[in-house]
């Protein structure tokens, strides 16, 4: 063979000699019989240090070779005459085959092909002699490797499978004769029916069917099951009713009415109504099927002149005033004085008598003057905290246990003697008048409260409060009352928002207007994700000089909102104490009397309200829920808990929300990585919806996150439809609620997690509930008109 140089990937070349010869290795079977043969390639080596293997190229054409067949990694043995040997299997019978090897060195470079040998093809001897396997269930022919026995154009034929109890014997997709078990041959093969009122089976066309001699109607059967008291036959089937007999239906209570068993099905009675709806009277119950009159209210007496305890037959014991100019006499002093808005204001003192005018002379018959109150009147009057002025103040709404039909309004007045009253209204209505109760008092500055009931549900109340001042009351502004939900899964919307800051800071200047767009919206219940008063930036910018100052400004800023709405809060970083700025979480602790309790005792709190089940996480930074942290595991165990019991009582949406953000582009997710697979277990597992944060000041949302969360796998990336159950949890953080110093992205690229973002905007966040689907909206501000925009919104169901 000639020898030729071949470069192959920048190695070295080399060249080989190579002579190839071909011996048969052993002598075949029978030609029909085979479809490869085996052989025994003999070639001799090269005489070259170099080469360390062999490659056998195999090809069914001439001198065309794709990648090598075998692969000789050795140089074999050589024989007496200096011949290798290497053994070639499965080569094919019945085709022409060629072969051809080449050598390579340890960098595997190869040389040429050596001269190529041919095996011709073998003659198909199954032509002469035929092919047939005796299987009448395939077709035989002789092809190109031999005989083949096909099952596939026989399948369904009919057959004999040999089988004598066998009925439709057929051709099987395998090959082979199948028949079919019969399930009878005559009556007596089937069984006896399961259902009692069935008569007999018979054999029909080997098959058991259904006699048509069944039980007669109402005979007494069982149907198998404790929860029917009637079982009858019906058509020859056992059926269960719930009765047959109005005894049946009973549940021995007369007082929710007799129990009728109408055409198989128990109703209800009518049941023994007592109340008369007027709550004066007591409460009327039913006992043993007859009313049971109730204990008459007992409305405790007003020592105030110008007020009458009453009755009412809703809202029970109140308190009115008398009109305007009624008699009265002053409270502190028993002066003669009219009333005025439920103030005994005290008459002009007369002007001294002219002492040129001589008396008037004795009557005779006019006794000396008495003072009616004893000697109260010669004493110097009570002034403790009478002159005590100003108006009311931090008015708020509280959260409760029964939130949505009864609301407890809390606000801040002077201690005055005169007291403190809330007024009510359907809107555009004539006010009702309630004496405020001073739950506490420090000094003359009191705390009063006035807790309205029987709310109906989903309705909107005025109220507003009074102060006072020396020429009597003074009326806050009217605030609107919206009572929560009428029914468990009613449709209800609320807010969210957090970063706010005291409106006139250079970092907060849209924290004004989005208190007002909350405001206008009307929502029974607001979340808060902390970043409230700012306080430091305030006392930066001049607008306050201490926090407790700046924290004042934000509630006067935050009334709109915590007056016309219930504010349920969580604590951001600047609420924690600290020496950095100044604010304490027991600033705040006015709106979170659910926290910090025995039941809630990691300053996390959870209520339900609506429906939704709402999880207010004390997060205001990770390592209150880091499960490294003896603490932050004991809480993330307490959560864990909480939203177990919530799932198993059945909320129809469970929402979390905290200030200290999972998922953000201000951080780098290796940061959060450990508090992500804790938390997030415990979220995925017991099916939470959505979580609202607002740690970073800017708003974000991410995809639907499910998994391992360090690490999430994400839902889809286009659409704004979640199905929680199976695409995962949603997370929105909204962290400019008014803060407009925006933060920065770690990178201009998002996160395979972030579905959008925006730090362009003050934002917050409208959720949208109903029982079918969870809508969260996310308005930003418009700069100039203060107008709200819709950034982004996500529908969850």
């Amino acid at each position: 063979m000639e020898k030729r140089e071949v470069s192959r990937s920048g190695a070295r070349s080399f060249g080989v000699a190579l002579a190839l010869a071909l011996g048969l290795l052993a002598s075949l079977p029978a030609a029909e019989a085979r479809a490869q043969r085996n052989y025994d390639l003999a070639f001799l080596p090269p005489n070259d240090a170099r080469v360390v293997g062999f490659h056998v190229y195999v090809s069914g054409m001439s001198k065309s070779y794709g990648t090598y067949s075998n692969d000789i990694n050795s140089i074999p043995a050589l024989d007496a005459n200096g011949a290798a040997h290497y053994p070639l299997a499965g080569l094919d019978q019945f085709d022409d085959v060629y072969i051809a090897v080449k050598s390579y060195d340890a960098m595997g470079t190869e040389s040429v092909f050596s001269n190529e040998i041919m095996l011709a093809a073998e003659p198909q001897q199954c032509v002469a002699t035929g092919c047939d396997d005796g299987n009448p269930c395939t077709v035989d022919t002789c092809g190109a490797t031999g005989c083949t026995s096909d099952p596939a154009p026989m399948r369904g034929s009919t057959c004999n499978d040999g089988n004598s109890r066998t009925i439709n014997d057929v051709c099987q997709a395998s090959g082979t004769c199948a028949g079919t078990l019969p399930q009878c041959i005559v009556n007596s093969d089937c069984p006896a029916p399961a259902d009692s009122c069935a008569g007999p089976q018979v054999c029909v066309a080997n098959k058991c069917q259904a006699g048509t001699s069944p039980k007669p109607d109402e005979t007494t059967c069982n149907d198998g099951s404790a929860t029917t008291k009637y079982d009858v036959c019906r058509a020859g089937v056992c059926r269960g009713f719930a009765c047959g007999t109005d005894a049946q239906c009973s549940d021995g209570n007369a007082c929710d009415g007799v129990e009728k068993c109408v055409r198989n099905t128990c109703m209800a009675g009518t049941p023994v109504v007592c109340g008369d709806g007027n709550v004066c009277n007591g409460t009327e119950t039913c006992q043993n099927g007859a009313c049971v009159s109730g204990t008459p209210m007992t409305c405790p007496t007003d020592d105030g002149p110008c007020f009458d305890a009453f009755c009412d037959a809703v809202q029970g014991c109140r308190v009115t005033t008398h009109p305007d100019g009624s008699v009265c006499k002053t409270q502190t002093s028993a002066q003669d004085g009219m009333c005025s808005a439920g103030v005994c204001v005290a008459n002009p003192t007369p002007p001294p008598p002219d002492p040129n005018t001589p008396p008037p002379p004795p009557d005779a018959n006019t006794p000396p003057p008495t003072n009616p109150r004893g000697d109260r009147a010669t004493r110097s009057p009570n002034t403790t905290c009478s002159t005590s002025f100003g108006p009311a103040t931090d008015v708020h709404q509280e959260l409760s246990s029964d939130s949505e039909t009864d609301r407890k309004i809390v606000w801040s007045a002077p201690y005055n003697p005169m007291g403190s009253m809330l007024q009510y209204r359907s809107p555009g209505g004539t006010w009702n008048s309630l004496r405020a109760v001073s739950e506490s008092h420090n000094g003359c500055d009191a705390q009063w409260t006035v807790t309205l009931a029987n709310l109906s549900g989903g309705s909107e109340y005025d109220y507003r409060v009074s102060g006072a001042s020396a020429q009597g009351r003074v009326w806050s502004d009217v605030y609107t009352l919206t009572a929560g939900p009428a029914s468990s899964r009613p449709k209800f919307k609320y807010a969210f928002f957090g970063g706010n800051g005291v409106q006139g800071t250079a970092q907060s200047t849209q924290a004004g207007r989005v208190i007002q767009q909350i405001k206008s919206g009307h929502y029974p219940l607001v979340l808060g994700g902390g970043g409230y008063a700012l306080s430091n930036e305030a006392i930066a910018a001049g607008e306050a000089t201490n926090a407790a100052q700046a924290i004042d400004l934000w509630k006067a800023q935050a009334a709109p909102m915590t007056g016309n709405s219930i504010f349920a809060p969580v604590l951001g970083d600047t609420e924690t104490d600290s020496a950095t700025h100044g604010e304490r979480a027991a600033d705040y602790a006015e709106y979170m009397l659910e926290a910090g309790t025995p039941q809630n005792p990691y300053t996390s709190y959870s209520y339900d309200f609506g429906g939704t089940h709402f999880l207010a996480v004390n997060a205001p930074n990770l390592s209150t829920i880091h499960p490294s942290i003896a603490a932050g595991a004991a809480h993330l165990a307490w959560i864990d808990a909480d939203l177990a019991a919530a799932k198993a009582k059945g909320a129809r949406w469970i929402v979390v929300y905290m200030h200290s953000d999972l998922f953000s582009s201000e951080k780098s997710d290796a940061s959060v990585a450990a508090v992500r697979t804790a938390f997030g277990n415990i979220l995925t597992r017991n099916g939470v919806n959505v979580v609202l944060s607002s740690e970073g000041n800017s708003y974000e949302r991410t995809r639907a996150v499910r998994g391992n969360l360090a690490t999430p796998t994400l839902g889809p990336a286009a659409t704004l439809d979640v199905t929680s159950a199976t695409d995962g949890v949603v997370f929105v953080r909204a962290g400019a609620g008014g803060r407009t110093a925006f933060g920065s992205w770690l990178s201009a690229t998002p996160p395979t997690w972030s579905a959008l973002r925006d730090n362009t905007h003050a934002v917050f966040l409208r959720v949208a509930s109903s029982d079918t689907k969870l809508i969260v909206t996310a308005y930003g501000i418009d700069p100039a008109t203060g107008k709200q925009t819709v950034l982004d919104q996500v529908t969850m169901r």
